[in-house]
């Protein structure tokens, strides 16, 4: 695979850049923030591409194993659309010989096909049901898990592995959710842990609404910012927004247990509000490398966030993590108030 180079622009902070704060909506231990452009920036072209699940709603997408035999980390898209089709990192395909999320984002561009990286999440199945291929599930994998994964990933891509996660640790993540909420899966999984908590993320998430001229949000647990979704395009945010929701929410309603599997690794540096950690984000240095469908595959250096992004024309998708304890703990700021560069509350 060829070498990855430091991003000769500045892609994330120039797409950061367009970008301010909403007031917070908060219930529970979850709050986030939503991201939006700036009045006065024009939206993406709605036309450039669209979601998996409209893809396959639409009849347009055909997703398999690859081959007969199948390869437990590879699943084979076909586009037979118009459109180039946006897999979203963590994105959780159901079905064929066992369910598998995505290990990055990836553009399938239209009238093509394309072989992708996954990760398997069910572990104790290798057979198809009455030879079902994949569909969409339309759920997104727990942010902690997602988090893991992509500093796994991360280490492969520059080590020139390509988009390989850590699948033993991913199986053990999803087996730790499947004992804790006693969901009794005789395959392991993950859908049948999600499953499990269905009614409580169904509750959970009515209660936060996406807003116009979205296009992301920073999600915190308990006051400690864990993450943030930016994608490029307005249409497919409102799409996808729940789904990714979701993903943090299942943490949010597993919160003692994730905290206590954070805290007990170091894993996160603790980050009260979403200034600082936007503002650590767009400081980052940024590595580039080709994706595996339309693109270019985007990854932050730094000691304060991970990150990784998915660039084609500017940003289709970006997810971003805390990292580390290296560094000294930023400081809290007021959580509804704006200062600096991401503006006023809107």
């Amino acid at each position: 695979m060829p070498q990855r180079a430091r991003c000769s622009d500045n892609t994330v902070a120039a797409f950061l850049d367009q970008t301010c704060l909403s007031l917070r909506q908060k219930h529970k231990a979850l709050t986030i923030w939503p991201i939006l452009l700036r009045p006065e920036v024009r939206p993406a072209d709605a036309r450039k591409y669209v979601s998996l699940s409209d893809a396959i709603e639409n009849g347009d997408l055909d997703i398999d194993e690859v081959g007969d035999e199948g390869s437990i980390s590879k699943a084979r898209i076909v586009n037979c659309g118009a459109r180039p089709v946006l897999v979203i990192f963590g994105e959780e395909i159901t079905g064929a010989k066992q369910n598998r999320v995505a290990n990055a984002s990836f553009l399938i561009a239209e009238h093509s096909e394309l072989t992708i990286d996954v990760t398997c999440v069910e572990q104790g199945r290798w057979s198809r049901r009455c030879g079902e291929k994949f569909a969409a599930s339309n759920r997104i994998i727990s942010n902690a898990i997602r988090m893991k994964m992509s500093l796994k990933v991360q280490r492969a891509a520059a080590a020139g592995r390509g988009f390989e996660a850590d699948q033993t640790e991913v199986w053990k993540e999803v087996n730790d959710r499947v004992r804790l909420s006693q969901a009794g899966s005789s395959t392991g999984a993950y859908a049948h842990y999600y499953a499990s908590r269905q009614t409580e993320v169904d509750e959970m998430s009515a209660t936060f609404r996406a807003l116009p001229r979205q296009i992301g949000f920073v999600g915190a647990l308990r006051g400690e910012v864990i993450g943030a979704e930016l994608l490029g395009q307005p249409g497919v945010f409102r799409r996808v927004f729940e789904s990714l929701l979701r993903g943090y929410v299942v943490d949010a309603i597993d919160a003692d247990f994730v905290e206590c599997r954070e805290q007990s690794e170091s894993a996160n540096l603790s980050i009260s509000s979403p200034e600082p950690f936007l503002e650590a984000l767009n400081r980052a240095f940024w590595t580039s490398g080709p994706s595996l469908g339309i693109g270019d595959d985007l990854r932050a250096e730094s000691t304060q966030v991970a990150g990784c992004a998915l660039a084609h024309g500017g940003i289709v998708h970006l997810t971003a993590f805390p990292k580390g304890m290296a560094v000294n703990r930023f400081s809290v700021l007021d959580q509804d108030h704006q200062h600096d560069r991401w503006g006023d509350l809107i």
